[in-house]
């Protein structure tokens, strides 16, 4: 019996350790948690829903009874977009409601600029989307470059996404005179059309007219993730979870700090998505503020995926508090 003890005792020790990052130095420390966990306690606060949260909830009719498990329940089935449209394809129901719930979206940080509280990264993770939000993520980092924010290696987390034909339209992916990057005076049009998000993002780098500085100091990278086949047979185009799933094998050879860069209202989001996947890495994602016009729709479709994933990160935080226990035993 000691002997069995003993031997669940080391098994439990050894999954901690794997689950952390600590048994090769990697497990966050509190000095580790930058701007953005802040953010996400403002979602749940002590193991309590944020009072912010719970006015929210209220406005928009949710029926929950107070525990995190029966919000995402209730917030998946009421808030987020059907399966297979895009977030651009939905449409403006809950506008109303907006005097309400901007103030509350800005309480609970997914409105303003999130900002890096370091200097040096190992990675700057630009995640990806459409070609006009990875023109304004990619411009936000060159922004932080030009602030002395460093990132060593850049890397866009892309995919095999195909181009939405209206948003990432011929006039979209040619347009020189887009609000966030200028072209390089002497980029000339290809033949080959683009039309993947790899391509898009690929294609946004080579336009872009970039500081040579910074083209002689920071290595790119583009990580193509495949579509994902789902068990009937179809596929789905890849997540932000997919791609960082993809990303998963770099960090591992190379460890190192990692900025993530998105843009407001999917920083939260975004930040627990990539902080639950690379447990025991110190992860700190950031934004630009929002911009434009606050699509009420869209906005809680984010929250609620913001909800699914944090509650993903507490069961975490759970397990490795138990496994921890249990090898301390």
């Amino acid at each position: 019996m000691e002997k069995k003890c003993i031997f669940l005792k080391t098994i439990a020790l050894i999954s901690c350790f794997m689950l952390t990052g600590a048994a090769f130095g990697k497990a966050e420390t509190p000095a580790q948690f930058h701007g953005t966990p802040t953010q996400l306690q403002k979602i749940v606060q002590g193991g309590k829903l944020s009072s912010t949260l719970l006015e929210i909830l209220e406005i928009t009719k949710i029926k929950h009874d107070g525990t995190l498990g029966s919000v995402v329940e209730a917030t998946q089935k009421g808030w987020l977009r059907k399966a297979g449209t895009e977030r651009w394809e939905m449409d403006n129901a809950r506008e109303e409601l907006k005097p309400a719930l901007e103030p509350l979206f800005q309480k609970l940080g997914i409105i303003d600029e999130v900002a890096p509280t370091a200097k040096q990264y190992t990675y700057g993770l630009i995640l990806g989307a459409t070609i006009t939000s990875m023109r304004e993520r990619f411009a936000y980092a060159l922004d932080l470059w030009k602030k002395g924010v460093v990132c060593t290696h850049l890397v866009f987390l892309v995919g095999e996404r195909p181009l939405d034909p209206v948003k990432e339209s011929e006039a979209v992916l040619y347009d020189a005179h887009n609000m966030y990057l200028p072209f390089r005076p002497d980029w000339k049009r290809q033949n080959v059309q683009p039309k993947t998000e790899t391509d898009a993002a690929k294609l946004l780098f080579d336009q872009a007219n970039l500081p040579k500085e910074f083209k002689d100091s920071v290595k790119i990278t583009f990580i193509d993730t495949p579509m994902q086949k789902l068990p009937d047979g179809t596929f789905r185009r890849p997540n932000t979870g997919d791609t960082v799933n993809l990303f998963k094998p770099m960090l591992e050879k190379t460890p190192g700090t990692i900025l993530a860069i998105s843009n407001q209202p999917y920083v939260g989001y975004q930040d627990a998505v990539t902080r639950t996947l690379l447990a025991g890495y110190s992860v700190e994602t950031v934004g630009a503020k929002a911009k434009g016009n606050i699509h009420i729709g869209v906005t809680l479709d984010n929250l609620a995926r913001w909800i699914y994933q944090e509650n993903q990160y507490q069961q975490s935080l759970a397990k490795n508090k138990s496994l921890a226990a249990l090898a301390a035993a």
